[in-house]
């Protein structure tokens, strides 16, 4: 019979490296701590998103935890987008996590058919990621290899701050500290002075205690005391990792540190088939041996799940406790570290189980050796105790929104002054929050308020796992022409040298029902009027000033206000003509009313006013150059005192540059055949 199941097997592995099936091989990271969870947006910061992808696979498990409460939670999502550091998922989370410290996101390995014919390992357990391998097959998992977490759970204790005894005094100092102890949720102490033994990690299997402290001083019980059986290892809600030994105590610098306990293995698969060289193992790990310190305990052994319907051929599953560091001294005994616990071995179906050979055993104790006594003995080390086998559970998953969460409306281009429906799905209560007069009986739907406006409405939906999510959508009312709009530039006046106040104002008639927004363009005489800011030259004599304006809905008129210099120009009066306005709509009637601006302080000579004359030399200004066909050309500042400059003549025509350093409205006064005529120009 068993030459038959050798040749099925042998069939079947020759016939499956000749298809394209998946290869399972290797040591690499398939982990990454979870550094932030947001369970009402589904997401998940994680440390390293670059293994990844969309449609993935993964195991949320909080490996570790200064909260006991959390340790060893565990659930399946799947991944669906990527995005920088964050990564999406499908589902709701089944717990709550304590992302601070110890929780990571684990990629499982799937496949339609899969393969492992050589060792697959997983990174051990480095406090942040580590530790796990998972793997899930559609169909059918062939292993003739070894899946291997030995020694890839909860880290060891580290060997203590030594204390260099020089003096037998410094025997008794102490230091025995949080990190002599292993880590994992069956954690072990380390050793008490004076070079007493580690205790063993624990998972099913309590650790062992460490041994004695040194007979130089008498034989005293100060072995770190081993971990606890842990309670929960047959829960359907938890899978641990095996935990740390505790480290010896030291003086000499020869301590050693706790083993390390074993990691976690899960496999899914309709059907496994065996080969003669596969095995499971999640060993604990041993701690090494001392000389004339305390040694370290040795690491519980992990779990190792099979959830498989059936099981073809013969295997071992291994979660035994690794073995306590022995000591050696020539006059004295040194405290040997204690076995760790044995682990978890779990399957479906115990008919499952019969094909395996199961170790579940603890790890021994320790020795201790004394040459001159010519003994070897436990010296108060104990051996872990053994572990369990037990059930498979399966892992939870969380739920998929049956219907995505959000909201539409009916039309969200409506008829101006008109109302809509707007229905929000994918919650069991909503909360309109503004813009809407009446909500339906189950609350999912409700009715605008008439639109005169672009107008956002919001809702708050609660979903079936207890989250709020708001949402929003725009509604817009479609453009019609506002029926008269009217533009009046106000009259004005003031001295030359003077800074003026220029308004515009806008009303509509009637009164507006929606917002609306433009720019008024007012041209003016250069000469006359200089702008402060928003202007532009149309040419040597005409300026063009901008005022933007927003006149809200329902509100009626508005006015804008913009300021300018007055100059001593060729009229006593000038027109603040509207040459145009730009408006986000349209109107059927725009009406433009033109204003004045006056100087003051101009002198009257018999009833006329008296100017510069009717001499109009020509002249431009090009940024700093200035050009006129005058016979003298004068800067002078608002002051009046004179700006330096260097005219050259160029036949009739005369040029200048304004010096750097001015800027702003200055004066010029241009002269020919004996008449002057001065007016404001404005310097960039």
């Amino acid at each position: 019979m068993a030459n038959t199941i050798i040749l099925i097997l042998v069939t079947l592995l020759s016939t499956l490296n000749c298809t394209s099936q998946m290869m399972w091989t290797g040591y690499q990271q398939r982990s990454s701590a979870v550094i932030e969870l947001d369970q009402c947006r589904r997401t998940m910061v994680v440390l390293d998103a670059s293994i990844f992808h969309r449609g993935d696979k993964i195991l949320l498990h909080q490996t570790t935890s200064n909260d006991s409460r959390f340790v060893g939670l565990c659930e399946y999502s799947v991944v669906d987008t990527v995005i920088g550091s964050v990564v999406y998922l499908e589902t709701s989370r089944v717990h709550t996590y304590d992302a601070r410290s110890g929780l990571q996101a684990v990629r499982i390995l799937t496949a339609k058919t899969a393969m492992i014919t050589d060792t697959l390992r997983t990174m051990p357990w480095n406090g942040m990621w580590g530790g796990v391998i998972a793997l899930e097959c559609k169909d059918t998992l062939i292993v003739d290899g070894v899946v291997n977490a030995d020694a890839c759970g909860g880290r060891g204790g580290r060997v203590g701050i030594n204390t260099l005894d020089t003096a037998a005094l410094m025997d008794t100092i102490d230091i025995n500290d949080n990190r002599c102890s292993g880590e994992g949720p069956g954690a072990a102490r380390g050793g008490w002075a004076r070079n007493a033994g580690g205790g063993g990690g624990a998972l099913a299997g309590a650790g062992g205690r460490g041994g004695d402290q040194t007979s130089a001083y008498g034989q005293l019980p100060r072995g770190g005391s081993g971990g606890t059986s842990v309670e929960d290892t047959s829960s359907a809600t938890r899978i641990f990792i095996g935990s740390g030994g505790g480290s010896g105590h030291q003086n000499d610098f020869h301590g050693t540190r706790g083993g390390h306990g074993g990691g976690i293995i899960l496999i899914s698969a309709p059907i496994l088939i065996l080969g003669q060289r596969s095995s499971f193992t999640a060993q604990g790990g041993l701690a090494q041996n001392a000389y004339e310190d305390g040694a370290g305990g040795g690491g519980s052994g992990g779990t190792i799940i099979l959830n498989v319907d059936s099981a073809v051929g013969r295997s071992s599953v291994i979660v035994s406790g690794g073995n306590g560091g022995s000591t050696s001294g020539v006059l004295f005994h040194y405290g040997p570290g204690g076995g760790g616990g044995g682990g978890v071995s779990a399957f479906r179906s115990r008919r499952v189980a019969t094909s395996f050979t199961e170790s579940v055993i603890g790890g021994a104790g320790g020795t201790s050796t004394c040459d001159v006594l010519s003994e070897r003995i436990a010296f108060g080390a104990q051996a872990g105790v053994d572990g369990a086998s037990t059930s498979a559970r399966s892992i939870p998953t969380g739920r998929r929104r049956t219907q995505r969460v959000a909201m539409q409306a009916r039309d969200t281009l409506v008829t101006e002054g008109t109302s809509t429906i707007i229905t929000a799905t994918g919650g069991v209560s909503y909360r309109w929050i503004d813009n809407v007069d009446s909500v339906s009986s189950n609350g999912n739907s409700a009715q605008t308020r008439p639109i005169y406006q672009p107008t956002w409405c919001t809702v708050e939906i609660t979903t079936e796992d207890g989250c709020i999510v708001v949402d929003s959508i725009l509604i817009s009312p479609r453009v019609s022409a506002l029926p008269k709009l009217i533009v009046q530039a106000d009259n004005a006046h003031g001295a030359p040298g003077d800074t003026v106040d220029l308004y515009i104002r806008i009303r509509a008639e009637p009164i507006n029902q929606r917002t609306v927004n433009g720019i008024v363009h007012v041209s003016m005489r250069a000469t006359t009027l200089i702008p402060i800011r928003r202007s532009r030259r149309i040419n040597d004599t005409v300026i063009s000033m901008e005022f933007p304006f927003t006149l809200n809905a329902r509100a009626g008129t508005t006015y804008r206000r913009s300021s300018a210099r007055v100059a001593l120009g060729d009229s006593s009066q000038i027109i603040l003509r509207i040459d145009s306005v730009q408006l986000d709509t349209t109107t059927r009637d725009l009406v433009l009313e033109h204003g004045r601006f006056t100087l003051d302080g101009l002198c009257d000579e018999q009833g006329r006013v008296r100017l510069l004359g009717p001499f109009e030399p020509q002249y431009s200004v090009r940024g700093r150059q200035i050009f006129a066909e005058v016979d003298e050309l004068i800067l002078t500042d608002l002051l009046g005192k004179t700006i330096p400059h260097d005219g050259v003549r160029t036949g009739s025509q005369l040029s200048t540059s304004v010096p750097e350093d001015v800027h702003g409205l200055i004066y010029l006064t241009l002269i020919k055949n004996g008449r002057r005529r001065t007016m404001g120009i404005m310097i960039e």
